[in-house]
């Protein structure tokens, strides 16, 4: 399962105010509250990342008085399989610890038998967007010692007038290789200079790998 938690300052706490010269609030005054539980996978989930799509907010939504707020998930777990879920997060009322705070699953996307064992390590890059559409280059690894790239993709769809609009997620497979680092663990993806995309990625376990991207 996937546990999606929400950072809330303590209401018993002091309010320390809005002014430059208060101090922030203390560590200890926030609390983390259970906000949704996702059943995913068949197991144990090993890797997970999270981004928020800076998509144009949807005809559908516009006319709401409610804040919403795009949440993507990606997900590999000791089944093989990879996950990737769409949510948006609506908040309604006055001040943020007053808000209701909802969140409503809108896709889900999920490759079956992503690798031939346990996925254990899993990194995004960078985005590529426009005010519909958003695509991002992720890579997992296994104990299967591959090194696999896929392409996520998020878009907004319009409906016609007086029809909802659609939210389309795709997972796609882009290839990938194998490994020399035995007992892999964890991948990271190494950002160029400018952002704007991966130069390559850094696998560990039993060894480090540093392999180049064009």
């Amino acid at each position: 399962r996937v546990a999606i938690w929400i950072l809330c300052q303590d209401p018993t706490a002091p309010n320390p105010g809005l002014s430059r010269s208060s101090k922030p609030p203390d560590p200890l005054e926030w609390t983390l509250k259970l906000l949704h539980i996702a059943s995913l996978h068949q197991s144990g989930v090993n890797a997970l990342q999270a981004w928020l799509p800076a998509l144009k907010t949807p005809r559908s939504m516009r006319s709401d008085p409610t804040t919403t707020h795009l949440l993507t998930i990606l997900s590999g777990g000791d089944d093989q399989d990879l996950h990737c879920v769409v949510y948006v997060l609506r908040l309604s009322g006055d001040g943020y610890e007053n808000k209701k705070k909802t969140l409503l699953q809108l896709s889900h996307c999920a490759v079956s038998s992503a690798h031939t064992s346990a996925i254990k390590g899993l990194c995004i890059g960078p985005c590529s967007r426009t005010d519909t559409t958003e695509k991002l280059r992720a890579w997992t690894v296994g104990y299967d010692q591959k090194l696999r790239c896929w392409t996520v993709g998020v878009l907004w769809e319009e409906g016609e007038e007086g029809t909802e609009d659609q939210l389309s997620l795709t997972v796609k497979g882009e290839g990938g290789g194998v490994v020399d680092v035995p007992d892999t663990s964890t991948v990271w993806g190494l950002v160029g200079r400018r952002g704007e995309r991966l130069e390559g990625v850094m696998v560990a376990g039993h060894g480090v790998q540093v392999v180049g991207l064009e």
